[in-house]
């Protein structure tokens, strides 16, 4: 069972690296849910949470320098959303190191929450602008 599943039509910015990489966070997302869900061991999981945390990092790269070159207006605020997350997901990887409970519910709902809502409400503005200039 996916505990987020990739809908093309719906999460699309219309950029194939940028959607193959979301698709790639998704992935990672569901590697959290079913470690948790299978009660994987601690080293198993905190592996899977590093992941995350080292590919989100690759991706928010990859992205701001795309929007860099392209002059996206709104790339400062998008910097700010990506260190929140990045911030948010150390805070976590902290505690689960700290105590195997950390895993919590909290925990995959937000990474499942935040990157939904990012990809529809920010990511999503930024498809046009650079579909615009040439970027696919």
């Amino acid at each position: 069972m996916k505990f987020v599943q990739w809908i093309d039509e719906k999460y699309s910015v219309k950029i194939q690296k940028i959607d193959e990489q979301h698709q790639m966070l998704i992935k990672i997302i569901n590697e959290v849910f079913e470690a948790k869900t299978k009660d994987l061991d601690k080293n198993v999981i905190a592996g899977v949470l590093k992941r995350m945390a080292d590919y989100a990092q690759i991706h928010f790269k990859d992205e701001e320098a795309i929007m860099a070159e392209h002059g996206y207006p709104e790339l400062e605020g998008h910097r700010s959303a990506h260190q929140n997350f990045i911030t948010k997901v150390a805070d976590f990887n902290r505690g689960f190191n700290l105590d195997q409970d950390a895993l919590t519910e909290e925990m995959l709902d937000f990474l499942k929450n935040w990157l939904i809502k990012h990809i529809m409400e920010t990511d999503k503005k930024y498809g046009p602008f650079l579909n615009e200039r040439g970027v696919r």
